[in-house]
């Protein structure tokens, strides 16, 4: 004889609401702010992008010496190191709004939304190191 418990069907519900709730406010926290620094980072990518294309056609088949020489510049590394940061994390906020959006598996959202961060991570690390080497070694 098992003991049967009989809980109410709208108590019930009132708990899986509950529930969907709590992993609302936990999961999103606050999406204002992500909303504002998703505009923000957009609107600094644009005069940097504008810089770097124009360099870029400025350097167009240029040899490696010279593109060397002009990552090594103070200014030019300032600027392509706060271009690199800006993307990234501009980049890790929309993919992060696009998976909340279309993965309904909390689980699976969870596990795309920190896969996302730690690679956006690894990757801005990685052209860091390289903007630095070659901006310090040449």
């Amino acid at each position: 004889m098992g003991l049967r418990v009989y809980i109410d069907r709208e108590a019930a519900m009132n708990l899986r609401g509950y529930s969907q709730k709590l992993r609302a406010l936990v999961f999103t926290k606050g999406g204002v702010a992500h909303w504002w620094a998703q505009r923000f980072t957009a609107v600094l990518i644009l005069p940097l992008l504008i810089w770097l294309v124009v360099n870029i056609l400025y350097l167009f088949g240029a040899d490696i010496q010279v593109v060397s020489e002009w990552i090594g510049t103070p200014v030019n590394a300032i600027l392509l190191t706060l271009f690199t940061l800006v993307l990234f994390h501009h980049a890790q906020l929309g993919l992060q709004v696009v998976i909340e959006d279309y993965v309904h598996t909390f689980w699976l959202r969870s596990f795309a939304i920190v896969s996302v961060k730690l690679s956006t991570v690894i990757l801005c690390i990685l052209c860091l190191g390289s903007i630095i080497k070659i901006a310090l070694l040449g």
